[in-house]
């Protein structure tokens, strides 16, 4: 075993855990219905409007703090706007 797992640049525990977990289990990161996210889109895009010079992250920094001073719910990651771009298949900067 541990000569496959070297040869397949595997772990052993990683090997170990997909043999022995249950059938039920099913990958969590896949099939993900997406969240409600054209306004979170146009706040970004505004932002960028008014700023052309600002890239996504800042952009999401100014969006997040402004729907903090807001009281809204909204949490932005900057790290998701990537993905977002990907799953519309669109540029938001």
């Amino acid at each position: 075993m541990k000569a496959v797992c070297q040869a397949l640049g595997l772990a052993r525990s990683h090997i170990h855990a997909l043999k022995h977990r249950p059938a039920s289990w099913s990958d969590g990161r896949t099939g993900r219905t997406p969240a409600a996210d054209a306004q979170l889109v146009i706040d970004i895009r505004q932002q960028i409007a008014e700023l052309p010079s600002y890239g996504y992250r800042r952009a999401c920094a100014l969006v997040g703090a402004t729907a903090i001073r807001e009281d809204n719910l909204l949490v932005v990651h900057c790290v998701d706007v990537p993905a977002l771009q990907d799953s519309r298949a669109c540029h938001i900067c």
